[in-house]
């Protein structure tokens, strides 16, 4: 479920949750109050009729709505991993986030590998059709394999992970397809070399390419000697927190 992360009145991270929309106004702060520039209805985070997060900013002139350091002009499309500045408060917005299923999860079925969830292991909700699947399943996934929801997974991380990682669209040419290289993690698709259209990322430390989805459903780099954590990755990516980066600003004074 999506999510923002701001400082509240204390300067205590808070972490607000919402399923379709979340008015950005002076109510965030109901406790020690809200920073100053900042309208009772600012702007809200709601959904498009495509069902992709959009920022829509109803601020007086005056009174500024960011997105990552650029003015939304009324009107932004957002990513996870957005700086959402309102005001002198930023907020972050987070799309996909890591979580532990709770014991009334216990018993749900994944969509994917159709297996029951069980207590504590690690689940995505889907931020479209909110479907709870596994970790590993929906990290697997070039779109969500919910009926007729398709979100698309590849390319959402694809858009948060430039960098740290390296996506590449392999051409006819390509030295991939000249010397017909194969992923290293030995899947049944990985038999055939890799071809054109392929999606391909490369290991942050040794290089090596992989099939985009064939790394996201990895724990670590297969290389000998590399083993770089493919987990830790995505768990600083999409945990809220995990990551300093992650956190917004002090709340300015």
């Amino acid at each position: 479920m999506p999510l923002v992360l701001y400082r509240g009145g204390d300067d205590s991270v808070v972490e607000r949750t919402f399923s379709d929309d979340l008015s950005l106004g002076a109510d965030l702060w109901a406790t020690g109050g809200a920073p100053a520039g900042i309208a009772a209805r600012h702007a809200v985070i709601t959904r498009s009729q495509a069902q992709f997060p959009v920022l829509v900013d109803f601020a007086e002139p005056g009174r500024e709505t960011r997105v990552n350091g650029v003015d939304t002009c009324g009107l932004r499309a957002l990513c996870h991993g957005d700086r959402i500045r309102i005001g002198p408060a930023e907020l972050i917005y987070w799309e996909i986030v890591l979580q532990r299923a709770r014991r009334e999860d216990v018993g749900r079925k994944c969509p994917f590998c159709t297996r029951p969830l069980e207590e504590g292991v690690e689940v995505v909700l889907c931020p479209r059709c909110k479907a709870l699947q596994h970790k590993r399943c929906w990290f697997n996934l070039e779109q969500c394999c919910t009926y007729a929801c398709q979100y698309p997974v590849q390319q959402t991380l694809r858009r948060t992970l430039s960098p740290p990682l390296r996506f590449e669209d392999v051409e006819t040419g390509s030295t991939l397809v000249r010397d017909t290289a194969r992923c290293p993690a030995r899947r049944r698709r990985d038999a055939v070399p890799f071809q054109a259209d392929d999606v391909v990322t490369r290991c942050p430390d040794c290089e090596k390419p992989y099939h985009a989805v064939c790394w996201f459903a990895r724990s670590r780099c297969a290389t000998a000697g590399c083993g770089y954590d493919i987990e830790a990755l995505l768990r600083r990516a999409f945990t809220p927190g995990a990551d300093p980066a992650s956190v917004p600003l002090a709340r300015p004074r």
